[in-house]
C-alpha cells in the first residue's frame, strides 16, 4: 500500500483506494498496482480530492509508506487538523502566465517583466471565489477555490487578467487538482 494524504476520520475513498483511520483523521491509502508511478498518484489524487470533504495530499512524486505517513500525522496531529480544516471543501487551479514575445531590451525592462506574475497574483487575490492565491516558480499562481466553484469563476480570472496583464502576456487555467501547494507542512 502507498499514502497519497490524509483525510477526515471515518471518509469514504473513492475506488481504488481506500482510508484507514488513524486516530481523528485518516491515511488516503492505494494498492502499489493502481499508484506505480506518479502520474498514477496524481491521477488518484485528483479523483479523491473531487469526492472527499477535505484532502492533504502527499507530492505524488513519491511513493510514501502509510507507517511513515501515519507517524508524520501523529507527530503533528494539531496541525494536520487545523489544515484539513483549512482546506475543506476546496481544490486547486493552476494558472500558467506565459510572455509570448521576447522581452524587451529597453533599460529597466527586465525587472518590469518579472513582475508581471507578482502584479497578476496581487489582482487575483481581490477576486472574492478565490480562498488564497500563492506564486510559483516560473509564472505559476496557484489558486484555492471551492470544490464546486462558481461558473463565471473562470470568466472572473480572464476579466482580472486582462487588466492586470500587459499586452503579450495570456495565461492557461487548469485543474481541478488535490491542494497540494496550499498543505504547508511539509508533508512526507
Amino acid at each position: 500500500m502507498i499514502a497519497l494524504g490524509i483525510t477526515r476520520a471515518g471518509a469514504e475513498a473513492p475506488g481504488p483506494c481506500r482510508t484507514a483511520d488513524a486516530g481523528p483523521f485518516a491515511l488516503l491509502l492505494a494498492h502499489a498496482t493502481d499508484a506505480a508511478s506518479p502520474r498514477d498518484r496524481l491521477a488518484l489524487q485528483i479523483r479523491a480530492a473531487r469526492i472527499l470533504p477535505a484532502l492533504l495530499p502527499f507530492a505524488p512524486r513519491r511513493a510514501v509508506d502509510p507507517g511513515d505517513a501515519r507517524n508524520w500525522a501523529q507527530l503533528q496531529e494539531s496541525a494536520v487538523l487545523a489544515a484539513l480544516n483549512r482546506l475543506a471543501g476546496t481544490c486547486q487551479m493552476t494558472l500558467d502566465l506565459r510572455h509570448d514575445l521576447p522581452a524587451p531590451a529597453q533599460p529597466g525592462a527586465w525587472l518590469r517583466h518579472r513582475a508581471v506574475p507578482d502584479r497578476a497574483r496581487a489582482a487575483l487575490a481581490r477576486l472574492p471565489a478565490l480562498r488564497d492565491v500563492r506564486l510559483g516558480s516560473g509564472g505559476r499562481i496557484d489558486l484555492l477555490v471551492p470544490s464546486a466553484p462558481e461558473r463565471d469563476l473562470a470568466g472572473g480570472i480572464a476579466d482580472c487578467l486582462a487588466t492586470a496583464l500587459p499586452p503579450g502576456w495570456s495565461g492557461r487555467l487548469t485543474g481541478p487538482w488535490a491542494p497540494s501547494a496550499f498543505v504547508g507542512l511539509g508533508t512526507p
